[in-house]
């Protein structure tokens, strides 16, 4: 045993071999300034080699920061005096005694802030420090984002805050128990579900881009017909005819006509088919044992999500300029099927009012 090590020392922060760059495959990694415990002698003796507790003072001076990267393992870092950011999938403010936690594969970085900087702990628990061995980094870049990210995260959002609408709420507070509720909500989804249909056919017949027609004819291929299987469950007598439901159906039909393949793509993908998914899923529960009504419910809370997919695969090849141009019809489709929506619940009410 090394006989420094049987009596109290102390090892300055300077004493410990700095490294303040790494290369992996080809890539050049600044780390500011990394000073691994285990790289000096005394310090590497000390602790238990069976505990494998990896430690390392880290530094970066105002305004020079470390790259987002991952690495293969889980990694904490102490906050020990300054300041700086943390970047990456997530960023925010660092300041002396946070912690970070960061598990394996996720994307992190740092970036020191006036006017001394950021001086942390790197600790891992498991194998060796990350910049132990020199000549094995366990560092490699963040994988590529999916340019189709932002986009979906929207989608998302609007799909949290729709399924609290009115609309959704008919199908858990018990209104469409009355049969005129009943009818007119049933007369109502038919003619959207035809509505779909017509927007479904004219998409595909007005598309020639080989790379979106194949997934238009699959999309459409699942989806003919279905606006009959509701058909037998309507009751005889005149349909709704509603300008305000008609005129935002037509709006959606309009833009197969008007918008190009990637427009109609991620309104029908990722509002049409996003909502329809949430919307079949909670319908098939409320009319769960009605054997009329199950096939129409069931093959659609089947399908939707899958057919998101579709409109995803589609997307995703796109620039990520194209990208960030579909947003406003991605908007602007929720607005119009949310206001679509709303109208129906007012006819659906007032239906029931009249029983």
């Amino acid at each position: 045993m090394n006989p420094e090590l049987n009596r109290v020392s102390v090892i300055a922060r300077h004493e410990l071999p700095a490294i303040t760059t790494v290369e992996v495959d080809g890539a050049v990694f600044d780390l500011g300034e990394h000073r691994d415990f285990r790289r000096h002698a005394a310090v590497a003796g000390f602790i238990p080699e069976r505990a494998r507790l990896a430690v390392a003072w880290t530094r970066l001076d105002p305004g020079r920061s470390l790259a987002p990267h991952v690495h293969p393992i889980r990694s904490m870092i102490i906050v020990c005096q300054g300041a700086g950011r943390l970047l990456g999938e997530l960023e925010r403010p660092l300041a002396a005694g946070d912690i970070v936690l960061v598990p394996a594969g996720c994307s992190h970085g740092f970036a020191g802030s006036a006017p001394d900087g950021i001086v942390a702990l790197s600790v891992q628990f498991e194998q060796a420090g990350l910049y132990e061995r020199i000549e094995e980094p366990m560092v490699r870049p963040p994988a590529p984002a999916d340019p189709l990210s932002p986009l979906r995260a929207y989608s998302q959002r609007r799909l949290e805050a729709h399924v609290r609408t009115p609309y959704f709420q008919l199908l858990r507070d018990g209104l469409l128990r009355d049969p005129r509720a009943r009818a007119m909500f049933l007369d109502l989804l038919q003619r959207w579900s035809a509505t779909f249909q017509r927007l479904m056919l004219l998409r595909q017949a007005t598309c020639v881009d080989p790379s979106f027609a194949e997934g238009f004819s699959r999309h459409l291929q699942e989806e003919i017909g279905h606006d009959r299987m509701l058909v037998p469950a309507l009751e005889e007598g005149p349909r709704c005819r509603d300008p305000i439901v008609e005129a935002a159906g037509e709006w959606f039909v309009a833009q197969m006509l008007t918008r190009d393949n990637a427009e109609k793509a991620a309104l029908v993908h990722l509002v049409l088919e996003v909502s329809a998914h949430a919307f079949h899923s909670e319908a098939a529960r409320a009319f769960e044992g009605e054997a009329h009504l199950a096939p129409y419910f069931s093959v659609h809370e089947e399908a939707d999500d899958a057919h998101t997919q579709i409109g995803e695969d589609l997307l995703r090849s796109l620039a990520p300029v194209a990208h960030e141009r579909l947003h406003a019809i991605v908007r602007d489709g929720w607005d119009m099927l949310e206001a679509m929506l709303d109208r129906m619940v007012v006819l659906i009410r007032r239906a029931a009012e009249a029983s």
